[in-house]
């Protein structure tokens, strides 16, 4: 082998050693880089993970650092998989709500996707952090979201898009009327009330137009919500008009105005052939305020073959406090439907006297509105607590059950040796009640040592 040859096998190795050295060399200062980008992002975290809202200047001066590496781990971290402990729970938390400082559009997805998380406090903290956006950053994921197949991430869409008040919003959220779940519509109806006057005139062109795919007894419910007094005459011609399922809604949706123009009109539907108008009418007529309609009220609980007529009856008497509705509410404790015992029962309570608490107490011992009825007597007050402490004696435990439970809640100093010897009582759930109801009014705790507390009351004499 010559000279030349061996000369030649030994500098190709020679180069090909200094090649691989210099891509060692290459390599190693990449990793260097990456371990620094890390190192420049754990202030950051560090700082997070002691960060209660993410709101916080100092994380954002920290975030400017390497902001591209940075926001991008900061994202990781609240769309990562399933926290395993609170302190996952909360550095996602502190993390979704650091996005919505720095309102990069690379974050929406992110924030979107958690709107859909378990955790409701994170739901919470994404659904704020997106209201930092415009209107105009989010449409298009406004639009997704309220197609979602979870109600909650549509209730989440609304409530954002409330923020706005532009005419855009307030369209996205009049085409979703039609939402098969209540919540959701109920969140639609409540965002458009906040937004104004915009989204009435909205409602009324979207209601005028007869090519309109959205069903027009949403748009009639969405109209009262309002509140608006510009809603009425549109409202008041539904009535009019011979469509039973529109009449209905219309005069449902009065419910919402007090506005005098209404009265007469509905009124008059009070002896519409039809048992739901009928029932709206009433209802709507409680919120006028106008006493007028007392008489056709009680005529049409004593008289109306339909329950859910009785019963809205009741309610608008009950609001309207004309005493000429005690008697016939008293009568109305007696009839058969639960609905409309239950309307009574919550119409007395505006009737404080003692024929009001009178008839209640003869209702406490029924299960299907005995709750109703406490409530009752305790919002009756004063007034009920000498019939209360004569029912303390009722030879019905749930009677006098429930008569020591409205006296714990009332405090009537009247009531405490009523309730001592109460204590005496064979039945477990009266000395219960009465010992609680003692320890309310008296702030003592002697249990059911009657002996104890007759002592204790003689030096409160």
């Amino acid at each position: 082998m010559s000279l030349k040859f061996l000369f030649l096998i030994v500098f190709i190795l020679f180069f090909a050693g200094c090649t691989e050295s210099k891509k060692d060399d290459s390599r190693s200062s990449t990793d260097n880089e990456s371990i620094v980008k890390s190192d420049v992002c754990d202030p950051l975290f560090d700082k997070l993970k002691k960060s209660v809202t993410g709101k916080d200047a100092e994380l954002l001066k920290l975030l400017e650092k390497d902001k591209l590496s940075c926001l991008k781990k900061v994202e990781d971290v609240v769309a990562s998989p399933d926290e395993k402990s609170t302190e996952d729970i909360q550095l996602k938390k502190s993390a979704a709500g650091l996005l919505g400082q720095v309102k990069s559009e690379s974050s929406i997805p992110v924030l979107s996707m958690a709107v859909a998380d378990k955790n409701p406090q994170l739901r919470a903290v994404a659904v704020n952090s997106l209201k930092e956006y415009t209107f105009e950053q989010l449409e298009e994921t406004l639009k997704k979201m309220l197609l979602s197949d979870d109600f909650k991430v549509r209730i989440s869409a609304v409530n954002i898009i409330e923020k706005y008040k532009s005419l855009n919003s307030i369209s996205i959220l009049i085409s979703s009327l039609g939402d098969t779940h209540g919540g959701v519509r109920n969140a639609i109806n409540n965002a458009i009330a906040i937004m104004g006057k915009p989204a009435v005139e909205a409602l009324l062109n979207e209601f005028k137009n007869e090519k309109s795919p959205i069903d027009k007894r949403m748009l009639i419910v969405a109209l009262g919500r309002t509140k608006s007094d510009a809603v009425v005459e549109t409202l008041l011609n539904v009535i009019e008009s011979g469509d039973v399922k529109l009449k209905n809604a219309a005069a449902c949706a009065l419910s919402d105005i007090k506005d005098e123009r209404t009265v007469k009109p509905l009124i008059d539907a009070l002896g519409d052939p039809n048992p739901p108008v009928r029932a709206c009418a009433a209802k709507s007529l409680g919120t006028q305020e106008d006493k007028a309609a007392v008489p056709l009220l009680i005529k049409l609980l004593n008289n109306d073959e339909y329950d859910q007529v009785k019963s809205m009856s009741a309610y608008s008497l009950g609001k309207l406090k004309d005493e000429r509705a005690v008697n016939v509410l008293i009568g109305g404790l007696k009839v058969e439907s639960r609905a409309v015992r239950y309307h009574c029962v919550a119409a007395l309570s505006n009737f404080p006297k003692a024929n009001s608490a009178n008839a209640l107490s003869t209702v406490l011992h029924d299960p299907e509105i005995r709750i109703h009825a406490i409530s009752s007597l305790i919002k009756i007050g004063d007034a009920a607590v000498p019939v209360m402490i004569k029912t303390l004696k009722s030879k019905d435990p749930l009677d006098a059950a429930g008569a020591a439970a409205v006296l714990g809640r009332i405090g009537s100093d009247k009531a405490v040796n009523p309730l001592i010897e109460a204590l005496s009582s064979p039945e477990k759930e009266v000395t219960r009640q009465a010992n609680a109801a003692l320890r309310m009014i008296t702030k003592q705790s002697f249990g059911d040592d009657i002996e104890a507390w007759k002592n204790w009351s003689k030096t409160q004499k």
